[in-house]
């Protein structure tokens, strides 16, 4: 398995999650093993491919910026988590995570963002690839924590609310292809315990 390829595509599905009516145009297909996660992959990237495309900006504006007909879906997990913007506590691990990557939270508002964390994990699996040697081990806890304690929750809540508001099929099936996507890197890391954000060790 590719970290650089998988970390490609987690870059793409973050800009356009991140960017109203931005398509999906892949690139070079992640090689992926065991062969039933390569084809439940190839199955999400044909889904996406096929899905309308038409309004995205219209549709992105009225899921995730200013709601139409439900109430906005944010795509921050601190308003998830903690109903709030910029929770505290998602921000203070997050910005140990950042910096793991040697990277600044220039903008707070888009750091707890699905989009910006999806780019994210792309870029430590970049940083992984790259590396000499071994892979560093504060890259790959980053990388775990972020995917276990960031990613999959959100993930989980904004794919359940995509169905229960019949949303654009196209950012259902981004969603779902994230999924996929998200469990083939889970295959390129170390098992990581999620844990309760404020309870790690100083």
């Amino acid at each position: 398995m590719s970290r650089e390829r998988v970390g490609e595509l987690l870059q793409e599905l973050g800009a356009i999650l991140l960017v109203p009516g931005l398509g999906f145009e892949p690139g070079v297909r992640p090689l992926v093993e065991p062969p039933d996660l390569q084809l439940a992959l190839d199955e999400a990237i044909r889904k996406v491919c096929e899905s309308p495309a038409e309004q995205l900006d219209i549709a992105y504006t009225g899921l995730f910026m200013h709601g139409y007909d439900h109430p906005t879906l944010h795509l921050e997990e601190s308003v998830m988590r903690c109903g709030e913007l910029r929770c505290a506590a998602v921000m203070a691990d997050l910005h140990e995570i950042y910096l793991a990557a040697d990277l600044e939270i220039l903008a707070p508002y888009e750091a707890d963002h699905l989009g910006a964390m999806t780019s994210l994990l792309g870029h430590l699996l970049h940083l992984m690839d790259e590396r000499q040697g071994p892979v560093e081990p504060r890259l790959q806890e980053a990388a775990s924590r972020l995917l276990a304690d960031h990613l999959r929750p959100l993930l989980a809540h904004v794919s359940e609310q995509l169905e229960q508001r019949h949303a654009h099929p196209f950012y259902r099936r981004v969603v779902d292809l994230l999924g996929v996507t998200l469990h083939a890197a889970e295959g390129l890391l170390p098992a990581l315990e999620p844990q309760r954000l404020g309870a790690r060790e100083a």
